[in-house]
């Protein structure tokens, strides 16, 4: 019943509410609205959009990994409001899993970390968000760096590619959510050559 109260749900019953005061002309319009709001927002057609995206890249090789001098990874979302031991605020949602996909891999390789994403004015840069993660963690602070002045991916490609260097990794493995790959390999591809 509460599901009903945000969106798209709250979105689905104003329509249905208008449905029954429209002109019938008007109603198998809003029944198709109705009907295309609730379809775009249930998992089986956001899987069926993204599979395509998702499946163009596999996963490197053990070796691959192996061979690399340090991770990438990309931001993807902050909540400032939560409450964490080590400050305010955690990575969420994208952010979160490509945090931990890297912190995985650390644990097994202890590659240096590269954190990128920047933040809007008046807030912390999720790059910072990530890093103090991380260090909460148990990830040596010494083996993160971060890359918090870009605001979208192209900049994230560019300023690592700047910090890598500085840094002298010539190698690196770029972690980020699978449906966005496609543009971060693209926007990568550019400056790491």
């Amino acid at each position: 019943c509460a599901h009903a109260l945000v969106p798209p749900g709250i979105l689905i019953l104003f329509c249905l509410l208008i449905i029954v005061f429209a002109k019938r002309k008007v109603k198998p319009l809003l029944i198709l609205v109705a009907v295309f709001i609730y379809l775009v927002s249930i998992n089986p057609t956001a899987e069926l959009l993204l599979n395509p995206l998702e499946r163009q890249y596999s996963l490197p090789s053990i070796d691959e990994i192996r061979q690399c001098n340090a991770y990438i990874i990309l931001g993807g979302g902050t909540n400032e409001d939560a409450p964490a031991i080590d400050g305010k605020g955690v990575p969420e949602g994208d952010a979160l899993a490509r945090v931990i996909a890297g912190y995985r891999l650390y644990l097994i390789f202890q590659k240096p970390i590269i954190v990128s994403g920047g933040g809007s004015p008046g807030h912390e840069p999720s790059a910072v968000t990530m890093k103090r993660f991380l260090v909460s963690l148990g990830v040596n602070e010494k083996h993160i760096y971060t890359e918090s002045r870009s605001r979208d991916t192209y900049e994230n490609a560019r300023y690592t590619k700047e910090l890598c260097g500085e840094t002298q990794f010539r190698r690196v493995l770029l972690i980020t959510s699978a449906y966005h790959m496609r543009r971060s390999m693209m926007l990568f591809g550019k400056f790491f050559k």
